[in-house]
């Protein structure tokens, strides 16, 4: 799913949706970043390096979530039953911040292109996503993988067109 667009994935590392948000751009071929903790360390433990990932000066992970929300366009948060506190200071940081910020319940949002059309009119070329870790949500990482192969699909697809 390589694209003209250039489309970049921004995650934080952790096990969960952020893990599958990195895991879905290396598998199709879109640029990823992000930062992560000091040591790189996620709830599983050191997070693997073939995540292009930079370390920040702090293992707290709010550090690394509030610059994942500066250095992006827009976040989208990805949860099924409740936002932990990690998503919940992502929403803060995106509030605070003020930036765009689009949030799908797994299992209640069904609106593709209620997302597609927010992607475009905020022109988001660096996508934040983040949710909850793994621990929180033990099905997350493969409901955000089925979820973002159809969500940002229709996105890439859409705006290969509109260069034509």
């Amino acid at each position: 799913m390589k694209s003209a667009n250039n489309l970049t994935i921004i995650s934080g590392g952790q096990t969960g949706v952020d893990r599958a948000a990195l895991d879905f751009a290396l598998s199709n071929g879109l640029v990823c970043s992000g930062w992560c903790p000091q040591g790189r360390l996620a709830e599983d433990g050191f997070i693997n390096m073939r995540y292009p990932l930079s370390e920040v000066h702090s293992v707290e992970h709010t550090v690394r979530t509030e610059l994942n929300v500066l250095d992006s366009d827009a976040t989208l948060i990805i949860y099924c039953d409740e936002m932990d506190k990690g998503t919940l200071a992502t929403k803060d940081f995106a509030f605070e911040h003020r930036k765009p910020l689009f949030v799908w319940k797994i299992g209640v949002n069904s609106n593709h292109q209620q997302f597609l059309k927010w992607m475009i009119t905020n022109n988001v070329k660096h996508l934040n996503i983040a949710g909850p870790k793994a621990s929180n949500a033990p099905k997350i990482y493969g409901e955000t993988l089925d979820l973002l192969d159809k969500l940002l699909a229709d996105y890439v697809r859409k705006a290969d067109k509109r260069m034509y």
